[in-house]
């Protein structure tokens, strides 16, 4: 219900003008590995990592009652004790949703948070997914990104030259929705969260 709520208040306060493929689906993880894959509850839980490290302990604590906010907060806050400054990507699903009929309300059905994104110049990441609603905020942390979003059937550009924090949403009827960051400088790092609704 908060990323719900985070993601509305994105979309007032804003006038909206790695790679695994599956049916409704690409992440490009670049040069991430697997690391760990799971389901809990009604979730699927899946942590890429630039090095092969031990997730296990990210996911400690998690349980079949938590919500995909609630999975993500305790998987920061391991991260954070843990691994502060690796690379790790996390993508949460939401299985109890049917994808196969249009929904009456608003469903958080996939979540993606990637801390300390390394890329070079011209080096990207992306993520699309089927969905009616899709949220992003980047916060560079070094460098630069070109920030592209994904409203089938192309890539369209919303921002040249991003330094700072950035957010932007897709929104309308059931189809690929998505973002991309490309590095501009040698050495470019930023926070992403990823939000699609059905």
């Amino acid at each position: 219900m908060k990323n719900y709520a985070l993601a509305i208040m994105i979309l007032l306060a804003m006038t909206v003008s790695v790679s695994v493929c599956l049916a409704e689906e690409s992440f490009s993880a670049q040069s991430l590995l697997l690391s760990n894959q799971t389901s809990i509850g009604n979730h699927t839980i899946k942590i890429y990592t630039q090095k092969p490290i031990d997730t296990s302990f990210l996911l400690e604590n998690i349980d079949a009652n938590d919500d995909s906010a609630s999975i993500q907060a305790k998987i920061d806050s391991k991260r954070k004790l843990l691994y502060p400054d690796e690379e790790i990507a996390v993508e949460i699903s939401n299985d109890s949703v049917q994808t196969d009929r249009a929904p009456v309300t608003m469903v958080l059905v996939k979540s993606i948070y990637w801390w300390n994104n390394v890329n070079g110049q011209g080096k990207y990441w992306y993520a699309t997914y089927d969905s009616n609603v899709a949220v992003i905020v980047v916060t560079v942390l070094s460098g630069s990104y070109e920030l592209k979003y994904y409203n089938n059937p192309g890539w369209k550009l919303w921002n040249s030259y991003a330094t700072t924090t950035h957010a932007n949403s897709s929104f309308g009827s059931y189809r690929r929705r998505g973002f991309l960051g490309t590095g501009l400088s040698s050495y470019n790092k930023a926070d992403i969260v990823m939000y699609f609704f059905k």
